[in-house]
C-alpha cells in the first residue's frame, strides 16, 4: 500500500479507538473509511482500476475474489456497522458492543493487509475514572505534587527500563507524610502519563513538565521516553478535521441568553457532554437549528478558583481576552438547574445569524456534529443547509 494511504489507515484507526467513549458514530465510521481505503488498494492493484467515487459496498463486491472469506465476512461487519454510524437513526443509539465487534472486525482487515499491525493496539481505549485535583489542598503544602513527583523518581533511581505500579507511587506518598490526598496523588498520575486520556481534564503545564509517565495497563507505568514512545495526547478535536464541523448544541431552555452573551456553557465531562472542535456553532430549540456562527475557541474552567484555560482557538484571538470574556458568564449565572456547577466549558463564537435548519425528531443529547461541506464561512453554510431537514442534509 501507498505509505501515505497506509499511515492514514493506522492513524484513522487509532482515532477510532479514541472516539469509543465520547463519539462512537465516529468511531465506527473511521472504521468503514478504513475499508474503503484497503479495498480501494487492493482494487487498484489486482484490477487496474481506480477506485475513486466507489462505496464501499460495491468495493466488497469488486474485489471478492482477491479476499479471504474471513476478511470478506469482516468486511461487510464494518459495512453494515459503519453505515448506522454515518446516518441518523433517530432515538436508537450505537451500543459498545456494536462498536468493538466493529474495531474488531477492521483490526483483522488492517493486519490482513498489513502485517507489521499489532493486534494488542486493536483495544477501545476508554477514558479513565477521573480524578479532581484540589487547587486549594495544593496551596496549603509548601512541595507541590508535581515536585514531589520528581523527587520519587530520583530517589528510587527510575530508569526508562523500569516499572512502578500506582501502589507504589501511593505508597511513596504515605511514608513520606506529605499529606497530600490519595485521590490527589491519583489525579497527579493521570495527569502526567502521556498516553492517558484522563489528562485532557486538567490544566498541563505548558513548559512539559507534566509529560512524566507511560501508561503499560492499567495501574502499570514507566518514565516517558519521547525517543520511542508517541507524542504525549492532545485534545483529540485538534486534529478531527474541525474546519468541516458544524457543532449543533441544545439551547431548548437558555436560547436567549446564549444568544445575547455569544457563548454557549456546558458541563465539562466526557461523555454526552463532550464538546468536539468545530468551525460553526448551532443553536437548537424546538426541532430546529435557529442561528448558526462561527466559533472562536474552547475555556474551560474546573472550580470556582480556576482562572480559566484556553483549550483551543479557531481564529487569532488574545487568550487573556477570551477568558475574560467568559470569566462573568461563568462565575455569575445562575446553573444551579446542573448537577455541579463545575467543571465547565464555554464554546464562544461570533457572526451570529438566523437559520430554518429542521429535524422531523428530537435532539435527545446535549450536543451533534454535522459535516458541513467545507463551507468556508457562515454565509456559505447559511446557503446550504437553510430551508433543508437534517433527514435531507444526511442522506
Amino acid at each position: 500500500m501507498n505509505k501515505e494511504y497506509l499511515d492514514k489507515v493506522h492513524l484513522y484507526f487509532k482515532q477510532a479507538r479514541q472516539y469509543v467513549d465520547f463519539d462512537p458514530n465516529s468511531a465506527v465510521a473511521k472504521c468503514r473509511v478504513i475499508g474503503e481505503i484497503i479495498l480501494g488498494q487492493v482494487l487498484e492493484k489486482e484490477e487496474k482500476r481506480s477506485p475513486r467515487g466507489i462505496a464501499l459496498d460495491q468495493l466488497i463486491g469488486q474485489t471478492k475474489q482477491h479476499l479471504p472469506s474471513k476478511i470478506e465476512a469482516h468486511c461487510n461487519v464494518i459495512r453494515l456497522y459503519g453505515n448506522f454510524g454515518s446516518h441518523f437513526q433517530m432515538d436508537e443509539e450505537i451500543s459498545p458492543a456494536v462498536v468493538n465487534a466493529c474495531l474488531l472486525a477492521t483490526s483483522e482487515l488492517i493486519e490482513w493487509f498489513d502485517p507489521e499491525h499489532n493486534s494488542l493496539d486493536s483495544e477501545p481505549v476508554h477514558v479513565e475514572v477521573e480524578e479532581d485535583i484540589n487547587e486549594k489542598e495544593e496551596d496549603d503544602f509548601s512541595e507541590t505534587v508535581r515536585n514531589l513527583m520528581y523527587k520519587m523518581i530520583e530517589e528510587k533511581k527510575l530508569s526508562f527500563d523500569d516499572t512502578i505500579s500506582l501502589r507504589e507511587i501511593k505508597e511513596w506518598f504515605v511514608l513520606k507524610d506529605t499529606g497530600h490526598k490519595e485521590n490527589t496523588v491519583t489525579a497527579h498520575v493521570q495527569m502526567m502519563t502521556t498516553n492517558g486520556e484522563a489528562r485532557l481534564s486538567h490544566e498541563l503545564a505548558k513548559d512539559g513538565s507534566d509529560e512524566l509517565f507511560f501508561r503499560i495497563r492499567n495501574g502499570l507505568y514507566r518514565l516517558y521516553d519521547e525517543n520511542i514512545d508517541p507524542d504525549p495526547i492532545t485534545e483529540y478535536e485538534q486534529f478531527s478535521g474541525w474546519e468541516n464541523n458544524l457543532l449543533l448544541v441544545n439551547t431548548t431552555k437558555s436560547l436567549e441568553q446564549v444568544k445575547e452573551s455569544m457563548i454557549y456553557l456546558s458541563p465539562n465531562k466526557s461523555g454526552n457532554y463532550k464538546l468536539r472542535r468545530s468551525k460553526f456553532i448551532g443553536l437548537y430549540q424546538n426541532k430546529s437549528i435557529k442561528y448558526i456562527g462561527e466559533i472562536i475557541g474552547k475555556v474551560t474552567f474546573r472550580n470556582d478558583k480556576s482562572k480559566g484555560w484556553v483549550w483551543w482557538k479557531n481564529i487569532d484571538y488574545d487568550e487573556k481576552e477570551l477568558v475574560k470574556k467568559t470569566y462573568s458568564r461563568v462565575h455569575f449565572d445562575d446553573r444551579s438547574t446542573w448537577d455541579e456547577p463545575f467543571p465547565v466549558q464555554a464554546i464562544i463564537f461570533r457572526n451570529l445569524m438566523p437559520v430554518d435548519f429542521k429535524t422531523e425528531g428530537r435532539m435527545q443529547n446535549n450536543n451533534r456534529v454535522f459535516h458541513t461541506k467545507e463551507a468556508k464561512d457562515v454565509d456559505e453554510l447559511f446557503n446550504l443547509i437553510n430551508g433543508m431537514t437534517w433527514e435531507e442534509w444526511l442522506n
